[in-house]
């Protein structure tokens, strides 16, 4: 009515109708907001309610992520729909889909028609926030879900506004949903006297929860449970007294707490620290768990170490130092995870995943303090050599490392007794820096092999083999290693043509020269033959190893060098007889040595070949 007075005014006075518009924009109904922040975890969707809407008004909701990785959606329940009904059929639904349909956006299109008057997953304006109008079919209050997108995980900050005519719309919120306030979770694990420490990280503690914790030793170990804030504050301790006694802890947060930590210690007794097995049990708003064992329920109020997988190959041996006991090896190395922590809204940067060079990606991490599983090479020697760095960081927090690196490693595992039929044993051994209860090692399927072309000549690889252990590091803290090892075997041509061939010669010379009867030329070739092994012995040094004890071909050589000075010590003998007109004995001596000489030297030979060096 108003505007077409208005209409009718303007076209017959000029300046009325702006008079008149004036008039109607300031009796229009103002549009007023509410809003409020709130934060999404895994798992955990929030319900919230807005109150006396009026049939017919109009409410426009928007829901933005303010951090993390966050791909909000939000949805305007069914009256009829409560909460039992979210829990029970709605989100088993949406897992079920998640897994089975994940790709398909029309099936959750579908399933939320049946449970909201209303949702939305994209605005539409090209970014991931959440947006809708809807209007009220019947005056009362109306709930609204607050969740991560069902396509695909995510968790972070969100701001909620609400906008609508006339009064400003009353926001506020309900509860959670998807994980109840009471989560309960027990496990069984033991202390040895070499790890006499164990810490634990909790899931984040809201403002106003209670942990309770209980814990039950086996045997004779007295321990000492310690709760711990974000910044290793104590919050509270408890040790026992008497063996046997269960401990009970428990501490309500005035604070939410994002990183709390629990710590287990053994405590001395008599000057030794003894250990052993523990039952624990933990529970957030469940007081049941300090009365004694209890079923778990809800998520888990521990953090859980995060996997990594890795695997590495071998491409090529850049050379064996049998001295120093070292070997040189070009290797890539790939670490692949998951960390929420590390997530981030695509949104942010335009991409479907951010990809860091060098040391840019621990320069990120720094940034969000958050951590990685940063490691060490255990037996390096030198400097590391990488060639190429690069981490992929997908936007739900899954990264994959992977660097190509040269470098240099201890072999103390070398033993060159039976050199050089000798098999030496490699490895590579990759240390955690942080301990196991953050990150431990898993295989990395399908990765882990040796190349076909390594570039060794003197050495062939027999097999190779790789394993998950655990070890003390320099702090007495349990760490994961990774464990990738090879087995080798030498080349023979090399010693038959340049060692052993030659030492046959002399010691065929030296049996030959029994053959001869100038007993005097006889003196003469011996202490020649003498002289070519000593030179040779000279020559060949710098190919043997330089040890603390004696290998085969130090035997071998030395029996050589040994038998040769014998018979040049018998031919000085027989030509001293021969001098002396002592023909018969002489003649006896002779068919000794060209009968016995040869058998005597085989047999001496193979008995130290079946020494276990």
């Amino acid at each position: 009515m108003r505007q077409a007075v208005c209409g009718a005014r303007g076209r017959s006075y000029g300046l009325g109708v702006w008079v008149c518009w004036l008039l109607l924009v300031l009796s229009a109904a103002p549009v007023r907001a509410a809003a409020l922040d709130g934060e999404l975890e895994l798992q955990r969707d929030l319900l919230y309610r807005l109150d006396g809407l009026r049939a017919g008004q109009s409410v426009t909701l928007t829901l933005q992520a303010s951090g993390g990785s966050l791909d909000p959606w939000i949805g305007v329940l069914r009256p009829e729909v409560d909460t039992a009904a979210l829990l029970h059929d709605y989100l088993p639904e949406v897992e079920r889909l998640r897994v089975h349909s994940r790709d398909r956006p029309e099936a959750f299109a579908r399933l939320a028609e049946r449970f909201f008057l209303a949702s939305n997953d994209d605005a539409g304006d090209g970014g991931y926030g959440a947006r809708l109008r809807f209007t009220a079919p019947a005056d009362g209050d109306y709930r609204l879900l607050v969740a991560s997108t069902p396509l695909r995980p995510s968790v972070g900050g969100f701001r909620l506004e609400a906008m609508a005519e006339g009064a400003a719309p009353q926001l506020s919120f309900l509860q959670p949903v998807g994980v109840g306030s009471e989560r309960v979770q027990s496990l069984d694990a033991r202390l040895d006297p070499a790890h006499a420490l164990r810490l634990y990280e909790l899931q984040r503690i809201n403002r106003g929860e209670t942990l309770s914790v209980r814990l039950e030793a086996d045997g004779d170990w007295l321990p000492q449970l310690t709760l711990y804030d974000f910044g290793d504050k104590p919050l509270a301790s408890v040790s026992a007294t008497g063996k046997g006694q269960a401990l009970v802890l428990h501490h309500t947060f005035g604070a939410r707490d994002d990183n709390p930590r629990l710590r287990i210690r053994a405590q001395p007794v008599d000057g030794r620290v003894a250990a052993g097995a523990y039952h624990l049990s933990l529970g957030i708003n469940a007081a049941e768990v300090e009365q004694g064992r209890v079923s778990a329920r809800g998520p888990a109020v521990l953090r859980e170490p995060l996997a990594v997988s890795i695997g590495l190959k071998l491409h090529q041996i850049t050379g064996v130092d049998q001295r120093a006991e070292n070997y040189g090896i070009v290797a890539s190395l790939m670490l692949d995870w998951s960390d929420p922590a590390l997530a981030f809204n695509p949104q942010e940067c335009d991409c479907r995943q951010r990809v860091f060079v060098g040391d840019s990606f621990a320069q990120y991490v720094a940034s969000l303090h958050a951590r990685w599983p940063e490691f060490i090479f255990a037996n390096q020697q030198g400097n590391r050599w990488s060639q190429r760095r690069v981490v992929v960081l997908q936007p739900d927090g899954h990264a994959t490392y992977f660097e190509r690196a040269s470098l240099t490693l201890q072999a103390p595992d070398f033993d060159f007794r039976r050199f050089p039929f000798d098999q030496q044993k490699f490895f590579v051994r990759i240390e955690a820096l942080w301990p196991e209860w953050l990150y431990h090692f898993t295989e990395l399927p399908g990765f882990t092999e040796v190349g076909g072309a390594l570039g060794e000549e003197e050495w062939v690889l027999t097999h190779h083999t790789s394993a998950i252990d655990s070890v003390s590091d320099s702090t007495g803290l349990p760490v994961s290693r990774y464990n990738f090892g090879f087995v080798a075997e030498r080349h023979l041509n090399y010693y038959i043509s340049r060692i052993f061939l030659p030492i046959l010669i002399i010691i065929i010379v030296s049996w030959v020269t029994f053959f001869l009867r100038d007993y005097g030329k006889r003196v003469d070739v011996a202490g020649g033959n003498l002289l070519l092994f000593i030179a040779f012995s000279f020559t060949i040094s710098g190919d043997l190893p330089r040890l603390g004890y004696l290998t085969l071909m130090d035997i071998l050589l030395i029996s050589t060098f040994v038998v040769t000075g014998l018979m040049l010590v018998l031919s000085v003998y027989l030509r001293r007889q021969e001098a002396d007109g002592h023909l018969a004995r002489i003649q006896r001596i002779d068919r000794l040595v060209l009968a016995f000489y040869p058998l005597a030297y085989l047999l001496a030979m193979a008995g130290v070949m079946l020494i276990d060096y």
